[in-house]
């Protein structure tokens, strides 16, 4: 009689192990390349990784810092804690003087496709903006 119920007590208890152990991806790769609006890589523009605070009361916070390379790459794994809701990206070629001197502004691809709302990316999946700075 034993027995009878150990199997049935042991698969309740490595059911219920096993349903907390989903875990959610929160590795966020973001990736990208900026160019002048003659398609040429610009390089030393930083990028920023900003994470959103949940329930987006509060600010978040600068997660990473990024400078592209001589290609106008840049790219980096974010791994943000459990209380960040969502990234932004940031691109901020105007704190370098030379580059603010020579561009005034940028449009941004988002994934390979135009889009109107710069920069967001969702924790758990691959991004990718793409910038063109504009004379």
């Amino acid at each position: 009689m034993k027995t009878a119920l150990f199997y049935p007590i042991l698969a309740l208890c490595l059911l219920l192990n096993l349903s907390g152990c989903k875990k959610e991806r929160r590795s966020t790769y973001v990736f990208g390349r900026v160019t002048d609006n003659l398609q040429q890589p610009v390089a030393g523009v930083s990028i920023v990784i900003y994470g959103e605070k949940l329930g987006g009361l509060t600010k978040g916070d600068i997660l990473q810092t990024l400078v592209t390379d001589k290609q106008g790459l840049y790219s980096t794994t974010v791994i943000p804690a459990k209380g960040y809701s969502g990234l932004q990206i940031f691109n901020q070629f105007y704190i370098k003087s030379e580059l603010a001197k020579k561009y005034k502004d940028y449009d941004f691809l988002h994934n390979g496709q135009r889009a109107t709302d710069c920069c967001p990316a969702m924790i758990g999946e691959d991004t990718e903006y793409n910038f063109i700075l504009l004379p």
